[in-house]
């Protein structure tokens, strides 16, 4: 990897392109689960993987995700373009993966937190759907543990050796 000389006035929050966040849950087939409580959520319950995805369609393209922050101070805008978010699995593990523009305070944690509580049939899809659509209070849209919140990658437009 190369280093780059910054340019005059660059900030590293404010100039990124894009960014991917990566949450990490360890499912209750899983072993070594205890060794990985600072790095995992670790669950005893099995999800529908189906249903986790059909969430993360609906979260694709510009939305206002107020319901999905921290909802302090008086920021004006909370709209943020998703590119790109699914869940995979493998190695006793699932995984969340979210790429966009930019996140608000605790938004990847609320989004995920969310989505297993409509998978763990606590709310349904529609209500998620509905949630994303009119910004508010939603009382599932609560943030999942920090420990499983990984940024995977900032991506600048001002540097052309970068590849997505």
């Amino acid at each position: 990897r190369d280093v780059v000389n910054a340019q005059a006035g660059f900030h590293a929050r404010f100039g990124a392109a894009w960014k991917i966040y990566r949450y990490s849950l360890a499912g209750p087939h899983f072993p070594e689960a205890p060794l990985l409580m600072r790095t995992h959520w670790l669950r005893n319950t099995e999800l529908d993987l189906d249903l986790l995805k059909s969430c993360c369609q609906l979260t694709l393209g510009s939305h206002d995700f107020f319901t999905f922050s921290k909802q302090e101070g008086h920021r004006e805008n909370h709209v943020c373009t998703i590119f790109d978010a699914h869940w995979t699995a493998g190695d006793g593990s699932l995984y969340f993966e979210v790429r966009g523009d930019r996140f608000l305070r605790s938004m990847v944690r609320m989004l995920c937190g969310a989505m297993l509580a409509v998978a763990d049939g606590k709310t349904d899809i529609g209500e998620f759907r509905r949630a994303l659509e009119i910004p508010g209070r939603w009382k599932y849209a609560v943030p999942a543990p920090a420990a499983g919140l990984t940024m995977v990658k900032v991506h600048y437009d001002n540097n052309p050796k970068q590849k997505q």
